[in-house]
């Protein structure tokens, strides 16, 4: 009778869905706890070797950055080297020739833009003059006395900006 009762019971499992006939059987929750387990340490070493690839490319970045930064360093470096006074003074000597100027013949001549335009032609003619005589050399009372004044000669063509037809 024993026999025959599981065999009813045998049949009538077949006949249960799969879903709940893996469900009843005796070793589903252990299987259950082992899958979960397996599903974990899969998700604890992907993790784990995404972190250590993260780690990797941080290092290689900071490596990089600081090849950069040493880069920079010995670009400013040059920079400076090449900006010295003194080399530029003994290349402007050397190669092309040219001579220290003493600062008494030294003058510098800067422009002031004006905001307002002049009225009329008068104002204007004023306006340049003044420009002029604002950008001549100043002569020291001993040197004009001494008969040392330094030859001053304005080109036309400079002051007014006109071309061989004389239109501006």
């Amino acid at each position: 009778m024993a026999k025959s009762v599981r065999k009813f019971s045998q049949t009538l499992d077949l006949r249960k869905l799969p879903t709940i006939r893996l469900r009843s059987h005796r070793y589903f929750p252990i299987a259950m706890v082992i899958a979960a387990f397996l599903a974990l340490a899969c998700i604890h070493i992907w993790q784990r070797v995404q972190v250590m690839t993260l780690v990797h490319e941080t290092a290689l970045l900071r490596e990089e950055r600081r090849q950069l930064v040493d880069a920079a360093n010995k670009v400013h470096d040059e920079i400076a080297a090449l900006s010295l006074a003194s080399r530029i003074e003994r290349y402007a000597t050397d190669t092309l020739g040219m001579v220290r100027v003493p600062g008494d013949r030294l003058f510098t001549l800067q422009y002031h833009e004006e905001s307002v335009e002049p009225l009329n032609e008068l104002a204007r003619v004023f306006t340049s003059i003044r420009r002029v005589a604002d950008n001549l050399p100043a002569v020291a009372e001993t040197q004009a006395s001494a008969g040392e004044v330094p030859q001053f000669l304005l080109d036309p063509e400079e002051l007014y900006g006109e071309d061989e037809e004389g239109n501006e």
